[in-house]
């Protein structure tokens, strides 16, 4: 009984080490509320464990969401802040398609990468999806072939 509740207990405080990593970011309020885009215009997904082995993940989420001008100008604003001077970065597509990735400062034994993907023109933004992630991978260009071999 003892070890059971020992178990619990570290199961717990793993998934709040988790998920605690990751609240230091501004972008983490579009995640967590309905200040920047109504959560009726927003689908979330979360996906941990071994779904995600074979990208060499631990943790994905993504919210995708259809934001108005305003709403996607403090989404991007939110983003760049996260984004400061941190020089490792990509950024695919162009015209009505972009990407943009940034490894974060890596915490405790993962690397952590946060996505921007913009469908529809910059004036015209039909759809955004913002993606959390973190695994033993070791880069943008890595994290980029992994998924692309399963597409």
């Amino acid at each position: 009984m003892k070890r059971m509740i020992m178990f619990i207990f570290l199961f717990v405080g793993t998934v709040v080490i988790a998920d605690a990593q990751s609240r230091d970011l501004n972008i983490w309020s579009i995640f967590e509320t309905d200040q920047v885009v109504p959560s009726s215009r927003k689908i979330e997904t979360r996906v941990k464990g071994k779904a995600l082995s074979k990208y060499r993940l631990d943790y994905y989420r993504s919210v995708r969401m259809k934001p108005t001008a305003d709403e996607s100008a403090t989404i991007y604003t939110l983003f760049k802040k996260d984004w400061g001077d941190n020089p490792n970065y990509k950024i695919y597509g162009s015209g009505s398609f972009e990407n943009i990735c940034l490894m974060l400062p890596r915490q405790g034994k993962d690397n952590r990468f946060v996505c921007l993907v913009r469908r529809g023109s910059k004036r015209n933004i039909q759809e955004l999806t913002l993606i959390y992630m973190e695994g033993s991978i070791s880069s943008i260009n890595e994290l980029k072939s992994l998924i692309g071999k399963s597409e």
